[in-house]
């Protein structure tokens, strides 16, 4: 029953969306401004009060950020090295094509399944992961981009780089910001933080809704060979191997564990497609922007048999 109250509503927000767009019930330009009010004000409002109020454990679990990122940079240079052997795909494109592997919808999907799914205890690891998540994504993608014409000046401004579009995104600004919050013991009004935990309740369901909207402008394209394997990567080889290390390697405990499972587990973020558009002219570019809008919309729809099956052997039913 839980799984059914979990997944159902998910699944049925996103087709919704899905649906809006596809009639022409909602314009493209209105979808646009939906996506901006729910990624520029209702996601940072939820993460700013939820890092602020996080009691996070001390000292820091590096074990447990160890095991879930280290698998992320082993698959990182795996598919970096198939891909370049397999398919030719230019630098700009590989770091695209591999980021796609390793990239969970963290925040749209992993936050309601963490808070409906595993309950509102399991969002302090949740935050834990997504606090560095894109710091690390970003930083491997831009990297693998850049690393043919790396020198120690172009590394330093390619970190700059990163540093300064990842404080100019309001979801890590706002997290980072809870987290100094959070941190020096900084207190908040409570009329403020009422007013945005209310954006933030409102932040989930219409996430889905755009998640739906976005799904519909992408079409899976002919040669799957390349997506099918970021999709078997993302949700079959990455949770496997976080489970391998968080259950039997070190023993973390159980809820922990669990949600760094279940993040490895989810399907592809969108951003993805975004961080792959910006090399459409590389050689091969409008190819990977295509098989990374495949992989999304193929393992989209794979999670909701897989989330279900998830939530079974962490024990809902």
């Amino acid at each position: 029953m839980i799984i059914v109250q979990v997944i159902c509503p998910l699944l049925l927000l996103s087709l919704f969306g899905f649906f809006l767009i596809k009639r022409a019930w909602v314009s493209q330009v209105h979808a646009r401004y939906l996506s901006y009010a729910v990624f520029n004000l209702g996601l940072p409002a939820l993460l700013f009060v939820s890092a602020a109020k996080a009691q996070f454990p001390q000292p820091v679990p590096w074990v447990f950020l160890g095991c879930y990122y280290g698998v992320v940079l082993a698959l990182f240079l795996l598919t970096i090295k198939i891909a370049r052997r397999y398919w030719g795909f230019s630098q700009g494109a590989l770091g695209a094509f591999a980021m796609t592997g390793v990239y969970s919808n963290i925040t749209i999907i992993g936050i309601p399944i963490c808070a409906y799914g595993l309950g509102e205890a399991a969002l302090v690891p949740l935050l834990m992961l997504i606090s560095i998540h894109n710091l690390v994504l970003f930083t491997l993608g831009l990297l693998a981009v850049q690393w043919q014409h790396l020198s120690f000046r172009r590394f330093g401004q390619s970190v700059w780089y990163i540093i300064k579009q990842l404080l100019q995104t309001p979801i890590t600004a706002s997290l980072l910001l809870g987290l100094l919050c959070n941190l020096f013991g900084v207190e908040l009004f409570p009329t403020l933080l009422q007013g945005l935990g209310w954006l933030g309740e409102l932040a989930i369901p219409l996430a889905l809704v755009v998640l739906g909207m976005s799904l519909s402008q992408y079409q899976i394209q002919a040669k799957l060979a390349p997506a099918l394997y970021l999709v078997i990567l993302k949700m079959g080889i990455f949770p496997l191997l976080v489970a391998l290390l968080v259950f039997i390697c070190f023993e973390l405990d159980p809820l922990w564990s669990t949600t760094a499972v279940m993040a490895a587990s989810l399907p592809v973020g969108i951003s993805c497609y975004g961080f792959a558009q910006r090399y459409m002219n590389e050689p091969k570019g409008e190819q990977v922007a295509a098989l990374v809008a495949s992989s999304i919309v193929i393992s989209t729809l794979l999670s909701v048999v897989s989330l279900s099956g998830f939530l079974v052997m962490a024990g809902l039913n």
